[in-house]
Protein backbone atom coordinates (compact mmCIF):
# COMPACT_ATOMS: atom_id res chain seq x y z
CA UNK A 1 0.00 0.00 0.00
CA UNK A 2 1.85 3.13 -0.94
CA UNK A 3 0.85 6.03 1.12
CA UNK A 4 2.45 9.42 -0.45
CA UNK A 5 0.39 11.57 -2.56
CA UNK A 6 0.92 14.76 -3.72
CA UNK A 7 0.14 17.46 -1.38
CA UNK A 8 -3.02 19.96 -2.31
CA UNK A 9 -3.03 23.81 -2.14
CA UNK A 10 -6.04 24.88 -2.37
CA UNK A 11 -8.04 22.19 -4.13
CA UNK A 12 -4.50 21.82 -6.65
CA UNK A 13 -1.67 19.78 -6.73
CA UNK A 14 1.12 21.41 -5.53
CA UNK A 15 5.04 21.26 -7.42
CA UNK A 16 8.39 22.80 -7.21
CA UNK A 17 9.49 22.21 -3.61
CA UNK A 18 10.25 18.29 -4.31
CA UNK A 19 9.81 15.81 -1.40
CA UNK A 20 8.41 18.81 0.57
CA UNK A 21 5.35 18.52 -2.08
CA UNK A 22 4.50 15.20 -1.10
CA UNK A 23 2.36 14.31 1.88
CA UNK A 24 3.27 10.39 3.84
CA UNK A 25 0.86 8.57 6.78
CA UNK A 26 -1.52 10.08 8.31
CA UNK A 27 -1.81 13.00 6.36
CA UNK A 28 -1.76 11.11 3.12
CA UNK A 29 -4.79 8.86 4.07
CA UNK A 30 -6.86 12.38 5.47
CA UNK A 31 -6.14 13.87 2.47
CA UNK A 32 -6.99 10.40 -0.08
CA UNK A 33 -10.69 10.96 1.74
CA UNK A 34 -10.95 14.41 1.18
CA UNK A 35 -10.00 14.04 -2.53
CA UNK A 36 -12.11 10.85 -2.97
CA UNK A 37 -15.51 12.97 -1.68
CA UNK A 38 -14.45 15.96 -4.01
CA UNK A 39 -14.50 13.76 -7.26
CA UNK A 40 -17.71 13.84 -8.74
CA UNK A 41 -19.12 10.67 -10.35
CA UNK A 42 -18.54 10.34 -13.85
CA UNK A 43 -15.88 13.11 -14.13
CA UNK A 44 -12.91 10.87 -14.57
CA UNK A 45 -12.90 9.31 -18.54
CA UNK A 46 -10.72 6.76 -17.45
CA UNK A 47 -13.39 5.58 -14.94
CA UNK A 48 -17.06 6.79 -14.95
CA UNK A 49 -18.20 4.93 -12.33
CA UNK A 50 -15.25 6.25 -9.95
CA UNK A 51 -15.90 9.18 -7.78
CA UNK A 52 -18.84 10.30 -5.33
CA UNK A 53 -22.49 10.38 -6.45
CA UNK A 54 -23.33 14.15 -5.30
CA UNK A 55 -25.79 14.11 -8.25
CA UNK A 56 -27.86 10.72 -7.21
CA UNK A 57 -28.20 11.73 -3.97
CA UNK A 58 -28.86 15.41 -4.19
CA UNK A 59 -30.60 15.50 -7.62
CA UNK A 60 -34.14 14.25 -6.56
CA UNK A 61 -35.65 14.51 -2.55
CA UNK A 62 -33.29 15.39 -0.64
CA UNK A 63 -33.12 12.29 2.17
CA UNK A 64 -30.27 13.23 4.98
CA UNK A 65 -29.65 9.27 5.54
CA UNK A 66 -28.67 8.39 2.15
CA UNK A 67 -26.13 11.51 2.22
CA UNK A 68 -24.97 10.32 5.19
CA UNK A 69 -24.39 6.68 3.82
CA UNK A 70 -23.15 7.76 0.49
CA UNK A 71 -19.97 9.83 2.34
CA UNK A 72 -19.49 6.76 4.87
CA UNK A 73 -19.23 4.63 2.73
CA UNK A 74 -16.89 6.50 0.16
CA UNK A 75 -14.45 7.67 3.46
CA UNK A 76 -14.69 4.10 4.57
CA UNK A 77 -13.76 2.72 1.85
CA UNK A 78 -10.48 4.95 0.75
CA UNK A 79 -7.11 3.24 1.18
CA UNK A 80 -5.93 3.37 4.74
CA UNK A 81 -9.01 4.04 6.81
CA UNK A 82 -9.73 1.53 9.52
CA UNK A 83 -12.73 2.73 10.55
CA UNK A 84 -14.50 5.63 10.75
CA UNK A 85 -15.23 7.12 14.43
CA UNK A 86 -18.03 9.48 13.96
CA UNK A 87 -19.39 10.99 11.15
CA UNK A 88 -21.51 14.42 10.49
CA UNK A 89 -23.03 15.55 7.50
CA UNK A 90 -24.99 18.62 5.98
CA UNK A 91 -26.11 20.12 3.28
CA UNK A 92 -26.94 23.89 2.52
CA UNK A 93 -29.56 24.32 0.04
CA UNK A 94 -28.89 27.85 -0.89
CA UNK A 95 -25.16 27.19 -1.04
CA UNK A 96 -25.47 24.00 -2.45
CA UNK A 97 -22.46 22.45 -0.62
CA UNK A 98 -22.30 19.84 1.87
CA UNK A 99 -20.24 20.32 4.91
CA UNK A 100 -18.53 17.04 5.99
CA UNK A 101 -16.86 16.35 9.50
CA UNK A 102 -15.42 13.25 9.79
CA UNK A 103 -12.78 11.31 12.55
CA UNK A 104 -11.23 8.27 11.03
CA UNK A 105 -8.78 5.50 12.82
CA UNK A 106 -6.34 4.66 9.91
CA UNK A 107 -3.11 2.69 9.94
CA UNK A 108 -1.38 5.79 11.03
CA UNK A 109 -3.70 6.73 13.85
CA UNK A 110 -6.62 9.06 14.08
CA UNK A 111 -7.77 12.32 12.56
CA UNK A 112 -10.20 14.87 11.72
CA UNK A 113 -11.59 16.28 8.58
CA UNK A 114 -13.24 19.01 8.17
CA UNK A 115 -14.56 20.15 4.64
CA UNK A 116 -17.01 22.32 2.85
CA UNK A 117 -17.69 20.40 -0.49
CA UNK A 118 -19.10 22.44 -3.58
CA UNK A 119 -22.23 20.12 -4.94
CA UNK A 120 -23.00 22.33 -8.12
CA UNK A 121 -22.67 20.56 -11.38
Amino acid sequence: MSQTVRRLVGNDYSFGQSRANLATGLESVVQRCKTRLMQFQGEWFLDVNSGTAWAQVLGRRYEPSELHSLVLERIRSTEGVLSVESLTVSFNHDTRSALVLVTINSVYGSATLSENISVLE
